[in-house]
This record gives structure tokens, C-alpha cells and sequence, in this order.
């Protein structure tokens, strides 16, 4: 009988002892601020090195056709235009 009494006062000083400590937390929440973010990228050479190729190509057949060749394709797309050459 004894050892019950022992432990029911144990058990019932717990929920007392546990009710007189207290803690609290809290925690602040600032707000964020977001800000814009500006990232350059250089693209300089890539796009010119595409430039080279493209006028590389356009020279190449540039210089497969003759004056001659040039001038006649000229006034055909003229007349099909509808134009006239100045």
C-alpha cells in the first residue's frame, strides 16, 4: 500500500511540476526583401563567329559567279519585280 501511495504522488507531482515550468518560444519573422538581379552574358563571339561562317558561305558563291552571270540574274529578278534597272 505504501508503494502505491509513493507512486501515485509521484505521478500526480508530474502534471504539477510540468504546469509550473513553462516555456515559450517565440520567433521573429522579418520580411524579405527581393530584390532585382541583373546578370550581363557577353555574347559578342559567339555571334560572330556565326557572322564569319554565314559571309564565308555568301563570298564562297560570291565568287563562283561571273559578272556576266550576276548581271543577267539582276535584270531577271528586275523584270519579274516588275522594276527597272537604274
Amino acid at each position: 500500500m505504501k508503494r502505491i501511495c509513493i507512486f501515485l504522488s509521484l505521478t500526480a507531482l508530474v502534471p504539477i511540476l510540468n504546469g509550473c515550468i513553462q516555456t515559450k518560444h517565440e520567433v521573429d519573422v522579418k520580411p524579405i526583401e527581393v530584390k532585382p538581379m541583373h546578370i550581363t552574358i557577353d555574347l559578342n563571339i559567339k555571334i560572330q563567329e556565326e557572322l564569319k561562317e554565314k559571309f564565308a558561305k555568301s563570298d564562297k558563291i560570291a565568287e563562283e559567279i561571273s559578272d556576266e552571270e550576276a548581271a543577267r540574274a539582276l535584270d531577271q529578278y528586275l523584270s519579274e519585280t516588275g522594276k527597272e534597272q537604274q
